[in-house]
């Protein structure tokens, strides 16, 4: 007799067979019964003979029986054991019990709950240490499905079972309190209160009490809430509501949304939760549906857009039958037509999107409403001051937008990111459009506008020079989150002519931050915008040129013409700083990419001076940078003593951004004098600064310096490794640049290291295509290199087969050329996954 069978326990004997021909373990099983471990466990051990009928009904489901083996699983839980004779055996005949009473009026599931299997853990586990429990989440995040869904686990924990109580219908307090006593079966005698007599019915009960949709009368049921759990301590209280009760002893769970795709491959998907329920539910309409490689994006998109909240993934794939994705991801502009038509069972708040956002808003009061319209003007969140600053006004104090804000926090309208440093807000993306509505029916959106374009091009100006000046990873890190916010004023003050003095300040105030988060494209296409328009203010015509200046390097004939004209405005009245470091620039550009170190050395001479004379140290070691380059190749020594005394300046800074720029120039220095061996060991250090700043960015282009630089100093494999780290890290920062240097070093792996012309010249072709589609230049280390490898190449292939190769590589998508390189292929660039 096995050790964990009870003489006597026909049930128990009958589940642990039939589990054990399902091939499934005592934790399998109760996963898919929504029962605990420890019942299943009591059950087959016999030390739970007589189970009620509801349990017997998920576990029969759970195992799948047919109609015969679930009667007999029936039949033999009717059967209780004889008491033991005196030696111990039992042997009286089974006592027939008849049917127990149902213990719950829970909803049979009718579809799988998706994503929840945490949750449902956390949740039950917060019921076992406290009697008020309530789930909170912003509507059609599924918050009365996970009540049910946690319900239905607990049940045997409870005597007297789970019972929910819906309260959306109910009106007023006594109407709530009529609804949970319908729920539990207390009727009041003639005059007698309701109250009271819910209480005196639930006094001596032990059950679980799920109280749905609480938000409407948040105050009236805290109230009765306070009242059962003081007076009924047997009853545990499972509440849903889209803000907190607020009374002593409550937990709150705030009900997160569905994880969401972190890329747009197939494997990204399979992992996003959020994909997986639009999957499924998308297929209970439209069987044939198949998810392939090509429909990925629009899937990903369609999850983020929706931002992973079941109902509207749920309505969004009930259009699956007629759109296809890539056209419903481009109809979510236009949500609240396309996202109706829910379940026809489901309650009326729950059939369209718009009317579940409706429902939240029609709870506000008129301050809480006004600023959830006014929060509207924002794209990507915002931060508290942005808030005050744009939404205050003669109706709206600082305060009163403090305590409104907090209110809609707590009514799951907006979501506070509580960060160390500070907090910012957002909302999800269908409730932004429905405040959006809100703004312009208030007839305020263009006042906002034009304050939120002014906040924040006084924050870009302010910035902008922080990023210049010191740009550390807390400046990095302050502006980043804002950087949609800031197109978004950019496209209302310039692009729709409303105010383009002010667009204009925004341009040149976010170029800094533009640069610092590799935008050079964005940043390109604004300055080219600007200095296209005519009268420019000459500051602002000055401002213009020297960004391009300072970011046009790979168009090296722009950039020297912006650099002129910068120069001259400045020098007819501007910021003496700024000047000398546009001359230094200009100085540079002169020098690199034309060799007019004659015109160069003038320019670098004068700003050097006008640097020493200020103390300027910032000022000087920027300029100092620049001069190692800009001073002509025979003057090695003063090259090197610019690059030296620019690296001591940094490192006195204490600014490990500063170090690292200044370690980068010291060895394209050294790389430019075949110095192949120092400038690897500087472009180390290099490394290891951008290492320490979280510059991902700078990282991956360092990575390909180093790559270079090891290239031609013969240390294959640091060259190998370097080049393959770049090319994820390039990827997931959308930096192009340093991917297509990454993948021409690994070329050269290729032709050095293996011995592979073929490959080399593909992943060359590749690469030259690249660049050319990207407007990018070789600057002259990648150059050298280049030169070096196509050489090599032409002479291992031939003139011919060369080509042929280049023009082959030129056709390669970006994963098979990171994948031939040899550097980490795209997630999720395999075959669909997918399909029905």
């Amino acid at each position: 007799m096995s050790a964990t069978q009870v003489p006597g326990s026909p049930f128990g004997s009958l589940l642990r067979d039939y589990r054990l021909a399902a091939g499934l373990s005592q934790e399998e099983l109760a996963d898919r019964a929504r029962l605990s471990v420890k019942t299943i466990g009591a059950l087959e051990r016999g030390e739970r003979n007589s189970p009620y009928r509801d349990t017997i009904d998920l576990l029969a489901e759970a195992l799948g029986l047919a109609s015969m083996a679930r009667r007999e699983l029936e039949a033999a839980a009717r059967r209780r054991r004889a008491p033991p004779t005196r030696d111990g055996l039992r042997g009286a005949p089974h006592i027939p019990l008849g049917e127990p009473p149902r213990r719950h009026n829970l909803p049979a599931e009718t579809s799988r709950l998706i994503g929840r299997d945490d949750a449902i853990r956390a949740v039950a586990g917060l019921l076992e240490s406290g009697r008020l429990v309530t789930l909170v989440g912003t509507g059609g995040i599924g918050k009365t499905r996970l009540a049910v869904s946690v319900a239905a686990r607990s049940v045997e924990r409870f005597a007297d079972g789970a019972w929910l109580a819906e309260l959306a219908a109910a009106e007023d307090a006594p109407g709530a309190v009529a609804a949970i006593a319908a729920a539990v079966g207390v009727i009041a005698g003639p005059g007698a209160s309701p109250e009271r007599a819910l209480i005196d019915g639930l006094r001596t009960r032990r059950l679980l009490l799920v109280l749905d949709n609480c938000e409407h009368m948040v105050s009236s049921l805290a109230r009765v809430g306070t009242q059962v759990l003081q007076g009924c301590p047997g009853v545990t209280s499972l509440a849903t509501s889209r803000e907190p009760l607020r009374v002593r002893g409550e937990r709150t769970w705030r009900v997160p949304a569905l994880s969401l795709p972190t890329d747009d491959s197939l494997d990204a998907l399979a992992a996003a939760e959020s994909a997986a329920l639009f999957r499924e539910r998308a297929l209970a309409g439209r069987p044939d549906l198949t998810i392939g490689a090509a429909d990925a994006p629009a899937l990903a998109t369609i999850c983020r857009r929706l931002d992973g909240l079941p109902l509207a993934l749920e309505l969004a794939a009930a259009r699956a039958g007629m759109l296809s994705l890539t056209a419903l991801a481009a109809a979510l502009d236009d949500r609240f037509r396309v996202l109706t038509g829910g379940e026809r069972g489901a309650a009326p708040r729950h059939q369209a999107l718009r009317t579940t956002i409706a429902w939240s808003c029609d709870l506000l009061d008129v301050r809480e409403r006004t600023l959830f319209g006014r929060l509207g003007i924002f794209v990507d969140g915002f931060a508290l001051d942005a808030a005050v600053e744009i939404c205050a006004d003669d109706g709206l104090s600082e305060v009163q937008i403090f305590e409104a804000l907090s209110s809609l926090v707590n009514k799951s309208l907006v979501v506070a990111d509580i960060g160390v440093a500070n907090t910012r807000y957002r909302m999800y993306e269908s409730t932004l459009a429905f405040a959006r509505e809100l703004l312009a029916e208030a007839g305020e959106h263009v006042a906002l506008a034009s304050r939120h374009a002014a906040y924040f091009a006084g924050f870009v100006t302010a910035k902008g020079w922080e990023m210049w000046a010191s740009p550390d990873p807390q400046t990095v890190a302050d502006v980043t989150p804002e950087l949609e916010n800031i197109r978004a004023a950019l496209r209302f003050t310039f692009d729709d002519g409303n105010d383009r003095v002010l667009g204009a300040q925004l341009i040149v105030g976010s170029a800094a931050m533009l640069r610092r988060l590799d935008r050079r494209l964005e940043l390109e296409a604004r300055i080219d915008a600007l200095l296209a328009q005519h009268q420019l203010d000459p500051a602002v015509e000055a401002a213009a040129n020297y960004e391009a200046l300072y970011s046009m390097y790979a168009a090296p004939e722009r950039q020297a013409a912006a650099g002129r004209r910068a120069v001259e405005l400045l020098a007819q009245g501007g910021s003496p700083a700024r000047l000398a470091h546009a001359s230094a620039l200009l100085a540079h550009n002169l020098a690199v990419c034309f060799g007019r170190y004659d015109a160069a050395r003038p320019l670098i001479d004068t700003a050097l001076q006008f640097a020493r004379s200020r103390d300027d140290r910032d000022l000087l070691d920027q300029v100092l940078r620049l001069a190692s380059q800009a001073f002509p190749p025979a003057a090695t020594a003063e090259r090197r003593q610019a690059g030296a005394e620019s690296i001591a300046l940094a490192r006195a800074s204490g600014i490990d951004r500063r170090v690292a720029d200044a370690l980068i120039t010291a060895a394209e220095v050294e790389f430019a004098d075949r110095a192949f061996d120092a400038a690897l060991q500087l472009g180390r250090e290099a490394l290891e600064a951008q290492r320490r700043i979280a510059n991902r960015t700078g990282l991956a282009l360092q990575l390909t310096n180093v790559a270079a630089y090891a290239l031609a100093a013969g240390d294959l494999e640091t060259a190998r490794a370097s080049a393959r780290e770049a090319i994820p890290l390039a990827r997931a920062v959308d930096s192009r640049l340093a991917f297509l240097l990454a993948v021409q070093h690994l070329a050269g792996v290729a032709l050095c290291a293996d011995g592979d012309a073929e490959r080399a010249a593909h992943l060359l072709g590749f690469v030259d295509a690249g660049l050319r589609a990207a407007s990018f230049v070789r600057e002259p280390t990648e150059q050298f290199g280049y030169d070096r490898d196509m050489a090599a190449v032409r002479a291992a292939l031939g003139a011919a087969r060369c080509a042929q190769a280049l023009a082959a590589g030129a056709l390669l998508t970006d994963d098979r050329a990171a994948r031939e390189a040899g550097g980490a292929p795209a997630p999720g660039s395999g075959p669909g996954f997918m399909r029905s």
